[in-house]
């Protein structure tokens, strides 16, 4: 639509002038100030040029809308004679007839032409003259004078003038239509107030603001017009109507947005139109408007929805005179057609959102499907539809009123409608299905583009349900599978899912063994047993366990149980929480046997009517530091009620706290899980013990000797891996982990040299293991084996005390799971003896003293000494360190003897102390009691439980001391109920039997005796401290010392005491060429008590067998006992070996002086 501007020429003036005026419409950007109301603009205004005829403005009916706007005559005449002759006539008749139009403007363009020469434009201006004379005051004259022929200037006026008028006549025709408005509205309380001619202004004033495409205020109209019809017909009735409608041919299939159908507005006109046609031309009219506007594709949807909806209420309302089946009829068509011209429109403008248009697109094909079921349903086509009507319902769509009954005879729907395409459908079971699948498939692929998932399963679902009602149950079953219906459990669509599974089950049934239920059989019986088992009877609740149970001896049978959740091939194989069972935890019970395995309890509900069998449960539980326990069962049988359940866990090697993380009832194969905390149930955590160390660790520093000045140092550090269980082959091997948590660092390393010692005595194997990001793998090991290495660790030189160490080692367990053992040990850098040695030369030989040192809080005992790497000498030993003991800061001395015996003598020796620390032969020595103890009373179960509660009672530092001095510990006896709680999570049967055997062990063994435990020997590993050292041998030994020359009564201060200072050679070698030895001697004196008076340093030679004597004055200058200055004698000559000895020197006592101080300076002279 637009305004139309009709034009008349007196020649050929519009042929000219066309391609310039259509080349300039439509108009952008129009500003219209309607009455004097606020600004507005109007984006595009479209005009249509009409050439002007008389009978192009036939009568109207008062109210009636016209687009015509303004009338153009144009005229180019340049000869005034023929103007007065001719074209003056033209303008009058044309005048006449346009000239009376209410609202419209005229306006005569005259166009003068530019390559006219005459003097002073005498000719042009006179028929413009004329022209402005005769009609200037009757009508709107232009005068268009344009520079050269193809001037664009003359257009900016034409248009500006043009526009000017097509916005007053608009103006003209609202301020019209809007008093007439008024004036009907005012009149609406009274009587014979009529809405159709209401409904007529509005209607023409909605009209008229569509020709000046102002959309918003022309729709306006239209809803303002529907709330007066609800309003009046809520307060007044419709006694302007004539009847409802719905009667004529086509009513129910014909397109709801032709307004040219029907003489709509000549109805209205006559107050002879239905409320059918009144509502249709309303909507029809309003969804126009729409289709012009940017998103109207998508408000015409919306609108639609609701309009079809509301009217298909009112329909039924009055259903009783309308044909069977009309509302659905016209629902399904009008759903279709509205659809059919959305999808034109919207392929024609980019601006749509196709998102939402789908959605919106989905909601009504799925509206008119359910027209479909319900009609489908009344043919007998599709009688399981679950969105057929109501019995209630259905009545009213019969031809009698009658209720519906599916056996009787009426008119069928092919019968009563009208619409081809349902028509066609209705005939036969094919044509059904074909409609039904492809409104189906469209809708779902639309809610489907608009991210609405879930009613597109709900599609998915109907078409489920007709392949099941036409018994082609591979299909069925193919979709059933294919929908998640656990996700669309929400609040009211249960049943619906219910119908599916239902049916899904149902085909499943037809399809398949029965004796083999497959997965997806299965998957649909738990579903409705875990979420459905309160709607259901007992009967159906039992078919379906039945169906579980099954399953399950399938998997019974085949032994593959442990493998069943893995393998599971369900569609939907993974459940959480089914209600149809109720979990929870009892409590932990740690038990004490050696191989008995701990056990958790569980209290399951089952709340189906029927046994069901349950090949696995398993509960995972996760300590603080991430480790995973698995507990589990086999063949559970739930019966109806409660069912207490205990759980047998894996070994345990790593004690600590742990939480029930989740709980997993494997059934038929498939895994239903049942996370902690559940049910608003709090976490529940439980203590559990270690059963068996996976590994015998030990790891500690061997003796250091590296060079004391350097602050890093390096260290090597001894590592002993045991295995008390057989680990699997794996692709993985097991890697060592070494985590210094202080003061020290592991270097980088390219492999680690491994040994590896068996238990039956068989070769000790040596491996190079590679280390990769920092983790040593480890060689393969059966129980009972050892491997050891030695690792270096550098430290800080001034770090003496312990350090913390972290060690890992990640393997991979019986069950095939990647597991870690994990120990924290603070490592000793100081060795638990400290040993020094002092040499001494004895002739030939040497004498050896070695001091040991404790360095442990725990006594240590000795197990024996000895020297090795020592050729060519005699060892005599002169003491006995065997059982002998060594407390912290005491020393025992060792002496050796050395006597060559003609070989090749060692320069190097070690001393080796073997060593056991005494709570390890108590703790033994109680372990290997207790063993033959239990193994006489056949509980040897509770060997391990027994001996670390024995060990840990007596373990304390008072009894170590107390045994260590006393050589016996009397064990300590227990009151039952302090040991019973230790076992409160044991059976009372298991506590009662441990405190009997506890007792009798206690009365058969009272104490631990020393001598019993050094007469049973082996008991115990004893460590081996090696002590590295030089031995010495000399060729020259001397002997030097000073004393005084004189022995006085008494010595004072300041009085000169004479000295003498011997030097002897006690032994001279054979192999020594010489007779004679230059040497030095240096005495040293404390200047603080003496002044030497003579050479305190001086060379000499001293000879083979005689006696060297060196005489010199001291004076003592402070009071007290003094020890005389020592003396130091070195040789000369770097090539012999000499060794002096120096008696303890001697002791004099010096008194305070009787006199005056006397001040003496001496001069020291050395030589």
């Amino acid at each position: 639509m637009g305004v139309v501007v009709t034009f008349a020429d007196s020649a050929t003036v519009w042929f000219e002038i066309e391609p310039q005026v259509t080349a300039r419409v439509p108009l952008k950007g129009v500003t219209w100030l309607q009455n004097g109301r606020q600004q507005r603009l109007i984006e595009s205004l479209e005009m249509r040029f009409v050439p002007f005829r008389a009978d192009l403005f036939p009568p109207l009916l008062p109210g009636t809308p016209t687009p015509f706007a303004v009338h153009l005559f144009l005229v180019n005449e340049e000869d005034s004679e023929r103007y007065k002759s001719a074209v003056k006539k033209q303008i009058a008749d044309w005048l006449a007839i346009v000239g009376p139009k209410k609202s419209q403007e005229c306006l005569i363009v005259y166009f003068s032409n530019p390559n006219k020469k005459d003097a002073r434009g005498f000719l042009n201006s006179s028929v413009a003259d004329r022209i402005k004379a005769d009609y200037g005051q009757k009508t709107n004259v232009l005068i268009l004078k344009p520079v050269h022929p193809k001037d664009p200037t003359i257009w900016n006026d034409f248009f500006a003038k043009l526009r000017e008028l097509i916005l007053s006549s608009f103006n003209a025709k609202l301020a019209v239509y809007e008093e007439d408005i008024r004036r009907l509205d005012s009149q609406r309380l009274l009587p014979g107030w009529n809405y159709c001619q209401f409904f007529i202004m509005k209607d023409g004033s909605a009209c008229t603001y569509e020709y000046l495409n102002v959309i918003d205020d022309a729709l306006l109209q239209y809803d303002e017009l529907e709330a007066a019809f609800f309003q009046n017909l809520l307060e007044q009735g419709a006694p302007w109507f004539q009847s409802f409608g719905g009667n004529e041919p086509g009513d129910d299939s014909h397109s709801i947005l032709n307004v040219n159908r029907k003489p709509y507005r000549d109805r209205i006109l006559q107050n002879t139109i239905s409320i059918f046609d009144f509502r249709i031309y309303l909507f029809a009219r309003q969804i126009s408007l729409l289709f012009q506007i940017a998103h109207g594709v998508v408000e015409t949807c919306i609108r639609a929805k609701k309009f079809i909806s509301s009217f298909a209420r009112t329909l039924r309302e009055y259903s009783a005179g309308l044909v069977p089946h009309f509302t659905e009829s016209w629902v399904y068509t009008s759903c279709m057609c509205v659809i059919a011209q959305c999808d034109e429109r919207a392929a024609a403008m980019e601006s749509t959102d196709l998102t939402v248009y789908a959605g919106l697109r989905a909601e009504l094909l799925q509206y008119a499907r359910l027209q479909l079921d319900i009609l489908g349903a009344c043919a007998g086509l599709f009688t399981s539809s679950i969105h057929k009507m109501p019995d209630d319902e259905l009545s009213t769509v019969t031809a009698s009123g009658d209720s519906y009954d599916a056996n009787a005879a009426i008119a069928t729907p092919s019968e009563s409608v009208t619409n081809p395409d349902l028509k066609k459908a209705l005939e036969t079971e094919a044509d059904f299905d074909a409609l039904y699948l492809s409104l189906s498939e469209r809708a779902i692929k639309d809610f489907e583009t608009s991210q609405r998932k879930r009613t597109a399963l709900i599609l998915k679902g109907d078409i489920a349900s007709l392949h099941f009602h036409r018994k082609r149950f591979k299909e069925a079953a193919a979709i059933c599978a294919s929908v998640p219906t656990r996700s669309t459990l929400h609040e009211g669509w249960e049943k619906m899912d219910q119908i599916m599974l239902q049916q899904l089950i149902q085909c499943l049934n037809a399809i398949e063994q029965p004796e083999k239920p497959s997965p997806m059989l299965v998957d649909a019986s738990l579903k409705l047993l875990g979420d459905a088992w309160v709607r259901l009877s007992a009967e159906d609740l039992g078919g379906y366990v039945d169906i579980v149970n099954r399953a399950s001896a399938v998997i019974v049978d085949n032994g593959a149980v442990a493998k069943a959740a893995e393998n599971s091939k369900g569609p939907n194989s993974e459940f959480v929480n089914l209600s149809c069972f109720h979990v929870s935890i009892s409590r932990f019970i740690n038990r004490v046997g050696n191989e008995e395995p701990h056990e958790l309890e569980l209290r399951i509900e089952n709340r189906l009517p029927k046994m069901m069998d349950v090949p696995s449960i398993k509960a995972t539980m996760i300590s603080k530091d991430s480790t995973v326990l698995v507990c589990g069962a086999e063949l559970v049988k739930l019966e109806p009620g409660e069912n207490i359940v205990r759980l047998k866990c894996a070994i345990v090697t790593t004690p600590g706290t742990y939480s029930v993380e989740k709980i997993i009832l494997t059934i038929s194969g498939v895994p239903i899980t049942y996370p902690v905390p559940f049910n608003r149930v709090r976490k529940t955590s439980f203590e559990v013990k270690r059963q068996l160390e996976a590994f015998e660790f030990s790891a500690r520093f061997l003796p250091s000797f590296d060079d004391s000045s350097k602050k890093i140092t390096r260290r090597v550090l001894l590592i002993r891996i045991g295995s008390k269980i057989t680990f699997p082959s794996s692709d993985a091997p097991a890697t060592l982990g070494i985590i210094p948590i202080s003061l020290a660092t592991v270097p980088p390393m390219q492999t680690v040299k491994f040994k590896t010692t068996r238990e039956d005595g068989g070769p000790v194997r040596d491996d190079d293991m590679p280390v990769t990001n920092r983790l040593i793998q480890i060689p393969e090991f059966r129980a009972g084996d050892t491997v050891s290495c030695l690792v270096p660790i550098t430290v800080d030189k001034n770090h003496v005390s312990g350090i913390d160490m972290k060690f890992v080692i990640q393997y991979v367990g019986s069950d095939g799971k990647e597991r870690a053992f994990s120990k924290i040990d603070c490592l000793r850098l100081l060795p638990p003896l400290k040993c020094t040695h002092k040499m001494v030369p004895h002739g030939l030989g040497t004498l050896i003293q070695f001091k040991l040192e404790g360095n442990s809080d725990v006594p240590l005992r000795l197990d024996g000494t000895s020297l090795s790497g020592i050729s060519g000498y005699e060892v005599k030993s002169f003491c006995k360190s065997e059982n002998m003991l060594i407390f912290k800061n005491h020393s025992v001395n060792l002496v050796f003897q050395l006597e060559p015996n003609g070989g090749d003598a060692s320069q190097k020796a070690v001393l080796n102390v073997k060593y056991h620390p005494v709570s390890e032969e108590m703790s033994s020595h109680i372990s290997e009691a207790l063993r033959k103890f239990l193994e006489e009373k056949g509980k040897l179960k509770y060997s391990q439980f027994l001996s670390k509660y024995l060990t840990r009672v007596t373990q304390s530092m008072r009894d170590i001391l107390t045994y260590s001095f006393t050589g016996r510990l009397d064990l300590p006896t227990e009151s039952m109920d302090a040991f019973k709680n230790m076992l409160l999570m044991e059976e009372k049967s298991v506590a009662d039997d441990l405190w009997d055997l506890f007792s009798s062990f206690v009365q058969r063994c009272p104490s631990i005796s020393s001598s019993d435990v050094l007469a049973a020997k082996g008991l115990v590993d004893a460590s081996s401290l090696p002590y590295g050292f030089d031995i010495e041998r000399h060729q020259i030994v001397l002997s030097a010392g000073v004393l005084p020359v004189h022995t006085l009564p008494d010595y004072r201060v300041g009085s000169v005491i004479s000295c003498v200072l011997t030097v002897n050679a006690t032994f001279w070698s054979d192999d020594v060429a010489s007779e004679s030895l230059e040497v030095t001697y240096d005495i040293s004196a404390d200047n603080r008590r003496w002044i030497v008076s003579g050479l305190s340093r001086r060379r000499f030679s001293i000879k083979k067998g005689e006696v060297s004597e060196f005489r010199f004055d001291l004076m003592a200058i402070s009071a007290g006992k003094l020890l005389l200055p020592l003396v130091k004698v070195a040789s000369v000559q770097p090539s012999v070996s000499v060794y002096c000895s120096y008696p303890r020197s001697e002791e004099i006592l010096v008194l305070p002086s009787e006199t005056e101080t006397v001040r003496v300076q001496w001069e020291t002279m050395a030589v």
